[in-house]
């Protein structure tokens, strides 16, 4: 096996172990209440927006749903 055999298995599985499915959060949208919720706390708990609309009065995220909860999918 040359070095660049090598180094290519090497990185395959180094970067396996890195490519893990987040699980989701049952409670991550449990902070969000009508009328109180300002938009530091969204930007808190869900981070930047991959949206904006009326000029940053509504905030847009893509989320996705498992089983366990809910994930801020990028």
């Amino acid at each position: 096996m040359n070095l660049i055999s090598a180094i290519f298995a090497l990185l395959t599985v180094v970067l396996a172990g890195c490519a893990t499915s987040p699980t989701g959060n049952p409670q991550l949208l449990d902070f969000l209440q009508d009328g109180s919720t300002t938009r530091e706390d969204v930007y808190l708990n869900l981070a930047e927006p991959v949206e904006t609309f009326e000029g940053g009065r509504i905030l847009a995220y893509h989320l996705v749903q498992d089983k366990t909860g809910y994930i801020v999918a990028t």
